[in-house]
């Protein structure tokens, strides 16, 4: 019997791979055998424009977090010089996603709502339509971006504080919101913006990576 030990290759850039792998690496002390897939990798994007991550902390009293969230969006394509379709706005929060989508309709936003996981039709659908994409982190996996805006990302909303859960429940909310996370950048080839509100504070989940500069905070 012999044990071979594989390697990845990454499709984002230098600048996303670092923050993923910041990501997982603030998680592993939350479970002895979590596995840092960045670790072992041979090989990530040294060829392609570096964007620096931002963290935007918003004061959501201004204009609504999904107001921002467009605006991050509308500046992110005028960058890169691609179609809508190509940017996804990212929801961690069910309620925030929802009223996202009120919020849109009201004010007449197209944007092409993903509702499923691997809905390759809603995919086209934006496409064909010039459509920003909307959709929760857990139907974003195996797709692929060149920019991604997470939006909530604050203190007591990622990972979620409630007094009445659990301390094991506690642990296993902290663990989902990193692999979440890692799962929602990984998606971004080139660009990634996180959004939170300035009244709630910074994620624990993006204190690492702050310090060791790996996002900028705005």
């Amino acid at each position: 019997e012999r044990t071979t030990d594989l390697t990845a290759v990454f499709r984002c850039s230098a600048s996303v791979t670092k923050l993923a792998s910041m990501i997982t690496s603030s998680g592993t002390s939350l479970f002895t055998n979590f596995i840092d897939p960045l670790a072992q990798a041979s090989e990530v994007q040294v060829d392609m424009l570096e964007f620096q991550p931002e963290y935007i902390l918003h004061d959501e009293s201004d204009t609504t977090m999904h107001q921002k969230a467009i605006d991050l969006a509308n500046g992110a394509q005028s960058i890169l010089a691609c179609m809508k379709h190509k940017i996804v706005i990212i929801y961690f929060d069910r309620l925030l996603f929802e009223d996202a989508k009120d919020e849109f309709e009201r004010n007449n936003k197209s944007v092409s709502c993903l509702l499923e996981r691997g809905d390759i039709e809603i995919i086209e659908q934006a496409k064909n339509k010039n459509d920003y994409i909307i959709a929760m982190a857990d139907y974003v996996g195996g797709l692929e971006f060149d920019a991604v805006i997470l939006v909530g990302v604050d203190k007591g909303r990622l990972p979620r504080e409630d007094r009445s859960v659990s301390s094991a429940s506690k642990t296993f909310q902290n663990y989902t919101a990193h692999n979440r996370m890692y799962v929602a950048i990984t998606r971004a080839t080139k660009m990634v913006k996180v959004l939170g509100d300035s009244r709630r504070g910074v994620s624990p989940l993006f204190e690492n990576a702050i310090e060791q500069k790996t996002i900028t905070v705005v």
